[in-house]
């Protein structure tokens, strides 16, 4: 997701079944969600998250959060599907956003390198 300048300062949590040592009571590949508020956007992702058994439950799952109070955006990946109700972002690859990794110049050298 891109999140526009004049939407931040958001937090932006994710939460997954697969990946890391958390206890998850769902089987997302990743729970994302975008909010104004810290707390509110990883209690999101988690109940999101726990809400996805299988790639038939995501769109259900997005239904059920998105209307919480403090969301601004969310998306989900499981069991191959995924799905996203981010507006007011654009939802991309990231291999195709112009601030992907392979997309920046490099980083300045640090002051006292032998490059500087």
């Amino acid at each position: 997701m891109l999140i526009p300048a004049d939407v931040q300062p958001v937090a932006v949590c994710t939460s997954s079944a697969t990946v890391g040592p958390s206890l998850s009571l769902g089987r997302a590949d990743a729970a994302v969600v975008i909010a104004k508020s810290g707390a509110v956007a990883d209690a999101v992702a988690s109940a999101l998250g726990n809400r996805v058994h299988s790639g038939e439950d995501v769109q259900r799952a997005i239904e059920a959060v998105k209307h919480l109070d403090g969301v601004l955006g969310l998306a989900v990946v499981a069991d191959g599907v995924r799905e996203a109700c981010a507006a007011p972002f654009s939802v991309t690859r990231i291999a195709d956003a112009p601030e992907a990794p392979g997309h920046l110049p490099p980083p300045a050298p640090k002051r006292g390198s032998p490059d500087r």
